[in-house]
């Protein structure tokens, strides 16, 4: 079969990564109808899988509810708008090796790529788009699987270390608290006193087992999360649940419809959750304090009342004080870590997150908190 022009070269592309996994879908973001079909349209033509948006914030909102191999971007008349969207692409966690690129016409390419665009391409030259796109991010491919396997090094590095210093002690304590509360007879307060001793070892020696099986962590993202509690098929009612259902009843808050979307349909689909939601902070304290919910999902960055306040107002009520809550957030520093521990945060998980593990780590959280 003897392929168009332009189409050979597209035909030896394969949008796999180098680890044979299939990569997302690249994110066209254009208000152009005409254009945004044209641009799916050859992007499709190519063996790629494109989802098209008409305005940015849209865009934003499905790149951070999935996880997209590249994004292309059509050049507005506002080119401070162009900027702004990419910076903040740019910032958003894991998007540093994105490849992104702008399609548009006149002198805004300079602009773009000073903002963080991997490249720049005239209207009606995007024929050889499809080849920039898939071997940009089989070099991003790349560079991000060296970062985690240095990464992975050095947690291995960690873990062993760690391990090592506390498995001894541990087997020491463990040997002295048995003489310790022999002489007391079942029932005593010594005995029960001893019995809560050796339970918060048991902990410590689960914790030495953890770290044992991160030093067999590899960089390969088909190993398992050492830390992350598997769901029983059957499940048990959690901690104070009502109506004997055995599902968590949880206050999902964010405002963005697709990540809300998202988010409860894997919590639904593990059957440990019932959903209810908000779009803002006041939503959320209102709800709250209506519903008493068991766990309240809260996004940080919101109108109207942003999640810092919202935690706050949640938990200078008695009726909620005591309520999980478990942060949305996108940033990683350990200062901003801190801060939202001092607002009264049980947890937090940085985004963008793994959908499929998701009901995994919210429960790791609410057991480590009801422990």
């Amino acid at each position: 079969m003897t392929l168009p022009a332009g189409r050979a070269a597209w035909h030896t592309l394969s949008p796999m990564s180098p680890g044979g996994e299939k990569r997302g879908a690249v994110v066209v973001i254009e208000r152009s109808e005409t254009e945004r079909a044209r641009l799916a349209l050859q992007l499709e033509g190519a063996g790629l899988r494109v989802e098209a948006s008409q305005a940015p914030s849209q865009g934003l909102a499905m790149m951070r509810a999935r996880s997209p191999m590249a994004a292309v971007i059509g050049s507005d008349p506002s080119e401070t708008e162009l900027v702004s969207l990419l910076k903040a692409i740019r910032r958003y966690p894991g998007w540093e090796l994105l490849p992104i690129w702008v399609i548009g016409s006149g002198d805004g390419g300079r602009e773009a790529l000073e903002a963080g665009a991997d490249g720049w391409m005239e209207r009606g030259a995007e024929r050889e788009l499809a080849g920039h796109l898939v071997r940009a991010a089989t070099r991003a491919d790349s560079e991000r699987r060296l970062r985690e396997a240095e990464c992975c090094a050095t947690l291995r590095r960690a873990a062993r270390t760690i391990a090592h210093y506390m498995s001894t002690p541990a087997n020491m304590l463990a040997m002295c608290m048995e003489l310790l509360i022999e002489p007391y007879p079942e029932g005593s307060d010594g005995r029960l006193i001893g019995k809560k001793m050796e339970h918060q070892l048991d902990r410590i020696r689960e914790l030495v087992q953890r770290l044992q099986a991160v030093v067999g962590l590899q960089s390969d993202p088909v190993v398992g999360d050492p830390d992350v509690l598997l769901l029983p098929d059957v499940a048990s009612p959690a901690k104070g649940s009502g109506a004997g259902s055995g599902r968590i009843r949880t206050l999902l808050v964010d405002d963005e419809p697709d990540i809300r979307g998202l988010v409860k349909l894997a919590l639904e689909r593990s059957n440990r959750f019932e959903v209810e939601e908000a779009s803002n902070g006041k939503e959320a304290v209102a709800a709250a304090r209506q519903l008493h919910p068991e766990l309240i999902v809260l996004d940080l960055v919101m109108p109207v009342m942003d999640g810092a306040e919202a935690c706050r107002a949640i938990r200078a009520d008695p009726a909620l004080r005591r309520t999980p809550v478990i942060m949305l957030t996108m940033m990683t520093g350990v200062a901003d870590m801190v801060r939202l521990f001092e607002l009264g945060a049980s947890g937090y998980l940085v985004k963008p997150f793994d959908a499929v593990r998701l009901p995994e780590q919210l429960l790791r959280i609410i057991d480590r908190q009801i422990r």
